[in-house]
């Protein structure tokens, strides 16, 4: 991986200086890493301390990746698993 600054990508909040990576996603610190799509279309990697990654979360209905977001009515996945549903019904 590479080495990614360990400072919240929107306030600057220098993360705790004892921890290593996995000790600041844990629930003592609640910092989270995630990765998102630059303008030029890259993935940067960025850490958010805990007070930016719920504004953020707030702000884009983002959720950690441990925990998926149920597809939606108009998803592929829905739309897909409703025509199985109706093909098993004959």
């Amino acid at each position: 991986m590479h080495d990614v600054e360990r400072a919240c990508s929107d306030c600057g909040k220098p993360a705790p200086a004892e921890s290593g990576d996995s000790t600041l996603i844990s629930t003592k610190y609640g910092w989270r890493l995630v990765r998102e799509r630059a303008m030029d279309g890259t993935l940067e990697t960025r850490w958010r301390c805990p007070a930016c990654w719920r504004a953020h979360k707030e702000r884009t209905g983002a959720v950690p990746s441990s925990r998926p977001p149920e597809p939606s009515a108009g998803s592929v996945f829905a739309r897909v698993s409703a025509a199985l549903r109706r093909l098993g019904g004959r």
